[in-house]
């Protein structure tokens, strides 16, 4: 009787594992595919101050003024509440649209932001947030997203912070 191999030698071993390491990393990209195709998008609307918005009307132009999506939002949001919609894919590509923003305060007058700059279709999240600055001030923060992780590179709009100086007259 002659010696019998037990097991696998080292580069079979090598073989397996490499093996196994490439599969784990295929199946975790087909899930992030399967993943970021299921997921919509999504508008969260934040009122994080004391005053009632009477009016936010948001929307997709371009530059040229040949292009208006239907309105992403158009409501009030009550003081200290938020507002979130599902929404759909915007064919935006070559467009150089920005996200139009209009939005007044009660006893205010409507102030009209253009943020981002979208020239890709966008299916995406858009996160829009009202607060109150330590001096009392209101600022709007604005972030729009796409993809798994939250890419901001084809929207150019990441965190942006507009001050609306409430109590001001409008030029």
């Amino acid at each position: 009787m002659g010696n019998q191999k037990k097991g696998l030698d080292v580069n079979e071993k090598k073989t397996l594992l490499i093996s196994c390491i490439i599969a784990v990393v295929m199946i975790a990209f087909v899930v992030l595919m399967v993943v970021e195709s299921t997921s919509k998008g999504k508008l969260t609307i934040t009122n994080e101050t004391d005053k009632e918005i009477t009016s936010v009307k948001m929307y997709f132009a371009n530059y040229d003024e040949e292009y208006e999506s239907d309105a992403l939002f158009d409501d009030a949001l009550a003081a200290n509440t938020d507002a979130s919609i599902t929404l759909e894919k915007y064919a935006l590509k070559g467009m150089e649209a920005g996200l139009i923003i209009e939005v007044t305060f009660d006893g205010e007058e409507k102030r009209t932001f253009d943020v981002g700059y979208f020239n890709n279709d966008f299916e995406g999240k858009i996160k829009v947030s009202f607060y109150e600055e330590a001096d009392g001030s209101v600022s709007m923060k604005v972030k729009a997203t796409t993809g798994l992780f939250g890419s901001t590179s084809q929207t150019y709009c990441n965190n942006d912070v507009y001050e609306l100086h409430l109590g001001e007259e409008i030029e």
